[in-house]
């Protein structure tokens, strides 16, 4: 990952590697490994007050098996989220669901398109030569009912976030599809492109209202949620609806 975010440069991916290194050893003066097993981030205390205040989730995978992470902007206020959530706390939920992408997220669907590839009693021990891991996440951004009110209230925490990304779990987002884009989009766009590299612009896709066939041609209809134009509604008896279940 680090050697592709740096276009296989060796000085430049060993520079990036070591400020990693830094980093996770350093985080919230703990470190990732003590952080990760303080905050569990499929269940930690206060996970509803920010699912609530700022939706995102994991819901399924799309054709090559990359997990699906879904975002939905128009629910999102920081000032009430803040109200009930101190902002360490929420920040450290950021970090350990980035933790969780690379450490358990991504690993498990590897081993679930294993499984699809290869017949149960045909399982190799060892990945095969021509298989090929998954390695990072489809990203669904939903942005109706957003405003520029949302957008400079999290200003700041979302280049924060988008740091982090790039700078410590690099090369994690495949596909990034920014649906429902409203007309002030562009505006918000020109404030955040100078966070972003160019290896991270060129996989972002930005749509309006009329989405739901770019999404298909990467998502089955089966795996992508009603509410966005699939076939999927969860069953709300067995691990709730599709915002709350995490399925993978």
């Amino acid at each position: 990952r680090f050697l592709r975010a740096r276009k296989f440069n060796l000085i430049q991916s060993k520079r990036m590697i070591t400020q990693c290194l830094q980093w996770r050893h350093q985080v919230e003066g703990i470190g990732i490994d003590e952080l990760y097993r303080d905050m569990d981030p499929f269940n930690f205390s206060q996970k509803e007050h920010v699912f609530k205040h700022w939706p995102m989730y994991y819901h399924r995978t799309d054709k090559i098996g990359r997990p699906i992470s879904i975002q939905r902007f128009g629910s999102l206020d920081l000032n009430k989220l803040y109200s009930v959530v101190d902002k360490e706390s929420h920040f450290r939920s950021i970090i350990v669901n980035c933790e969780a992408l690379t450490r358990e997220v991504l690993p498990a669907c590897t081993y679930k398109k294993l499984l699809n590839e290869y017949p149960s009693s045909e399982v190799p021990k060892e990945f095969p030569p021509e298989f090929v891991k998954v390695t990072n996440a489809f990203c669904i951004v939903d942005l109706k009912g957003f405003t520029l009110s949302q957008f400079w209230q999290i200003k700041s925490i979302a280049r924060i976030c988008f740091g982090i990304s790039q700078d410590y779990y690099p090369e994690t987002m495949g596909y990034l599809a920014i649906i429902n884009a409203p007309y002030t989009f562009a505006t918000i766009f020109k404030a955040i492109q100078p966070w972003l590299s160019k290896e991270t612009i060129s996989k972002i896709n930005i749509l309006g209202d009329n989405y739901i066939s770019t999404l298909l041609e990467h998502i089955e209809e089966e795996d992508l949620p009603s509410y966005l134009g699939g076939k999927c509604d969860c069953d709300p008896k067995d691990l709730g609806n599709c915002e709350k279940n995490d399925i993978g």
